[in-house]
């Protein structure tokens, strides 16, 4: 069955830690594909200084693990 998982950070070091955590775990059969996103914009302090606001988001499009109780042997 294919799912989405959705990741949301504010650097890209987090959002690909996890990623590739969730990429390599027990959830995942195979990846079909990965979307990437930033959004930059300001936002004011109570001293009306603008200092700038990432957000880096990403969509993982993936397969489940299939368990099989078939063996060879």
């Amino acid at each position: 069955m294919a799912k989405v998982k959705i990741f949301v950070g504010e650097n890209t070091g987090s959002v690909e830690e996890d990623i590739n955590e969730f990429i390599n775990g027990d959830e995942v059969g195979s990846v079909i594909d990965i979307k990437y996103s930033a959004a930059i914009t300001t936002v004011t302090d109570s001293h009306n200084i603008e200092d700038p606001y990432c957000v880096f988001t990403a969509l993982v499009y993936y397969t489940e693990k299939v368990e099989s109780d078939f063996h060879f042997g």
